[in-house]
Parts: C-alpha cells; structure tokens; sequence
C-alpha cells in the first residue's frame, strides 16, 4: 500500500541522518570458480547467499572459516544471512575472499544478495526477521501474499485514491478470490494486518503464510520472514487482525 511505502521511505530518510550505513545492492561482485563467489561488501551491510537444488543441509564458509548452517526455504532451496565484519569485507582485488557453499549442496550459489541496510533498520521495524527476497517494486504486500509478483495490487480505491480497507471489506474482497476467514493462525495462508493509523479498524499490511512461518514485501525493500506478530508500535505496521485460508 502507499501509505506504507511512505512510511517507510521517510524511515529511511530519517535513519540516514542518524547512523545508518547505505550501499547498493549492486555494490557486489561475483565471479563463478565452482561453488565460490567473491564478495564485496561494507561492514556491518546484510549479505543473502540463496542455492536451490541442494542436498541434504549446506553450510556456509567465508575465506575459509564456517559461518552456519543454511536455513531450509522449502523446494529443496536454502538462505543464509550474514553481516560481515570489518575484517571480512572483501578489498579489492588484492586478498579477495570467497564465500563458499558446501557440505550437501548439489549446485553452486543462486545468488548472494547484499541489502541497501543494516540490520538495525530491519530492527527498528520488527523485533526478527530474515530476508527471504529481494527489493523488487514491481509488487507490494497484498499482491505478494496472494502469491502475485507481478503486479501492484490493492483494490480498495475511491477518488481521493488508495485507502485502508475495513475487516469487512477485506472480508468481502477475500472472499471473493476464493479465500475465508479463519480464526487459527495455523490455518492462515494469509494474514493481515492493521494500518497504525488505525489500529483497530483498518488494514494496512499483509502477510503470507508458511507453517510457523510468515513473509511480507516491506514496501519497496524486500521480503521478510518473521514470526505472526512481530512488528514494533513504533515501526510502519501494526498488529494482527484476521487470518485467511485458501478455499
């Protein structure tokens, strides 16, 4: 939604005159020697390395020292998210260092994606959460948790153009694509929630369910797993309000 789009641009904008580092997310570099990659990256800066196609559980090393585990995504992929030090960026040409897939995987890495934030401004908007996707514009959160990607979707409109819809519009418009509400969140393909202007009344965010799981586009930044619940009173999303399931 726009509003939401907003909220978080002026977050930005706010954050950068404080402390927050900024890089873009082609400020990286890759070439291919087998399952290796060199990366460039500012300290502190959130690197993604994503491999599909893998067996068993990968494990990530970095200039030769182990990082973790990669964390399941479902459809034989697997995620990682790391914040290199200062002693791990990669300086040019001169030393470069590999981030490196192995221990089960069966193809080298999809792509390593290196966010535009630090971590703290994904800590000012929720208390966890992983990327899961990169920023994209081409969808926002209500297209993405009816699993479109192509599209920016929200159909709740009037002259003065995109607002908030009530439950009970939402209801209406779930509905009619195929889904119903349902009060168990173990049930919920998707989950939305309320507008923080409008805490308990209008919606504002949406969330698409995965078991325990839950992911949303953040305006025009990424796709964020995290908890049912997670957003803080002071960050651009409000609490849960309904819960829906596919028909």
């Amino acid at each position: 939604m726009k509003k939401n789009v907003i909220r978080i641009v002026i977050l930005v904008v706010l954050s950068s005159l404080i402390s927050f580092s900024f890089v873009s997310a082609l400020s990286i570099s890759i070439t291919q020697p087998t399952t290796s990659y060199v990366v460039y990256s500012e300290s502190g800066i959130m690197c993604s390395a994503n491999v599909q196609n893998a067996n068993g559980s990968p494990s990530i090393s970095y200039d030769g020292t182990y990082l973790g585990s990669m964390t399941s995504g479902g459809y034989n992929s697997y995620y990682f998210n790391w914040h290199p030090t200062s002693s791990q960026r990669g300086l040019g040409t001169q030393g470069r260092k590999w981030l490196k897939v192995s221990s089960g995987s069966s193809s080298a890495l999809k792509s390593i994606y290196v966010s535009e934030y630090t971590a703290s401004f994904y800590n000012d908007i929720a208390t966890n959460w992983t990327i899961v996707g990169a920023a994209d514009t081409d969808y926002n959160c209500f297209a993405y948790a009816l699993g479109i990607t192509n599209e920016n979707l929200w159909p709740w409109k009037n002259w003065l153009g995109e607002y908030p819809p009530t439950v009970s519009e939402l209801d209406t418009e779930m509905n009619s694509r195929g889904y119903t509400r349902t009060y168990s969140a173990s049930q919920a393909d998707v989950v939305a929630y309320y507008d923080i202007d409008y805490p308990n009344s209008r919606i504002g965010h949406f969330a698409r369910g995965y078991g325990s799981a839950f992911r949303s586009k953040w305006g025009k930044i990424e796709v964020m797993q995290t908890s049912i619940d997670p957003y803080k009173s002071n960050g651009p999303y409000g609490s849960v309000a309904a819960y829906y399931k596919k028909n």
